[in-house]
């Protein structure tokens, strides 16, 4: 994990951790990770389940899940020319809620902060698989009051336990490999501010699946994933009457979809053919006594894409290569920005402004 050790300022009211999690080495693909008994044949173990944990002095207090990120060189570079993946040029960081420690942070004593990244299986230990994350602790003061006292009042973990399912033909040419998860964490604690006590309460749950089909032959390897991961997170605070309650809910979702089919012809040569669908949305809601408000973002890249080679495994360059993205964001003001971009051939040939706001 990594640690840092604070001695912060005793009036914090609100405190939030904005997590970024990049998968690096052999956790670059993590997505297409087998089960260790089958590392040599998805080249990474581990399974392809990966969460963040987040620890406030070794004890648990927040979970995040791992963005389906795909880097501008993965599984075939011309998939992301000219347009990359979702979020590639921009990691958008994963915020959590850690209100409810906020006065146990005040104490004026020194206090470790740890995010690290876990398969969910204590044993699995590979120095070339890593992540190299990286966090940014948010504080909201109380300038009203010099020191903020309070606690945490309970906090509930149902932990980390994926299931995993393997099966293989009795030839060893067919694979799936399944993986799923469902982690929920709630926090509770209180602080007494300036403006009376103030009661916060952060929920998550986390929500994983990972479908591979693998097919490997002398002549054929096919590996087909399926990824679905989702988070809620819902904070709560209530204090002096019901005026002071605010509720804010973020529904979070990164699916990705991928089709690799390597084949190699009867003269030798070969061919790679790519197929990706990778999504994302992240919707916002908060309610309070100003009023309300909700956002939604949401972004979808769909390349595809063939490397081919000689008979002596030259590369000799791509074809079919093709992709579209679109992007989507409205609130409850009314703004509201879109935008599709199409490329062929490593060349753009269309952009679309306004989709999805209506009119088009």
């Amino acid at each position: 994990p990594l640690a840092r050790s604070f001695t912060l300022p005793r009036n914090i009211e609100r405190a939030y951790l904005q997590v970024t999690a990049e998968p690096q080495s052999g956790d670059e693909f993590w997505y297409s990770c087998a089960p260790d008994a089958y590392a040599d044949l998805t080249g990474c173990g581990g399974t392809a389940f990966r969460e963040v944990e987040v620890s406030i002095d070794g004890k648990r207090a927040g979970i995040a899940p791992v963005s389906g990120w795909v880097y501008t060189g993965g599984i075939d570079p011309y998939l992301w020319r000219p347009i990359p993946g979702v979020q590639t040029l921009n990691f958008v960081p994963f915020r959590v809620d850690l209100t409810p420690f906020a006065a146990m942070l005040d104490d004026g004593q020194p206090h470790a902060v740890s995010v690290g990244v876990t398969t969910g299986d204590a044993s699995f230990q590979n120095n070339s698989q890593y992540f190299a994350t990286a966090a940014n602790l948010l504080l909201f003061l109380d300038h009203g009051s010099k020191q903020v006292t309070g606690g945490v009042s309970a906090v509930t973990d149902s932990g980390v336990h994926p299931v995993v399912v393997t099966t293989a033909s009795s030839d060893q040419t067919q694979f799936r490999f399944d993986v799923r998860s469902q982690h929920t964490l709630a926090a509770y604690g209180y602080a007494n501010t300036s403006h009376g006590k103030v009661n916060s309460v952060a929920r998550q749950t986390l929500e994983f699946s990972n479908n591979q089909n693998v097919i490997a032959t002398d002549s054929r390897f096919d590996q087909n994933i399926r990824q679905t991961s989702t988070a809620r997170s819902t904070s709560y605070a209530y204090g002096p009457g019901t005026q002071a309650t605010t509720n804010d809910v973020s529904n979070w979702s990164f699916p990705l979809s991928m089709d690799i089919n390597y084949v190699v012809a009867g003269d030798g040569s070969s061919k790679q053919t790519t197929s990706v669908n990778q999504g994302f949305t992240l919707a916002l809601q908060r309610t309070g006594s100003n009023g309300s408000f909700s956002s939604t973002r949401s972004q979808n890249a769909t390349p595809t894409d063939t490397l081919n080679f000689d008979t002596n495994g030259n590369f000799t360059g791509p074809t079919g290569q093709r992709s579209t993205e679109s992007y989507l964001y409205n609130d409850s003001t009314g703004s509201c920005w879109g935008r599709s971009v199409s490329a062929a051939s490593g060349a753009v040939t269309s952009v679309t402004d306004g989709i999805g706001c209506g009119g088009e």
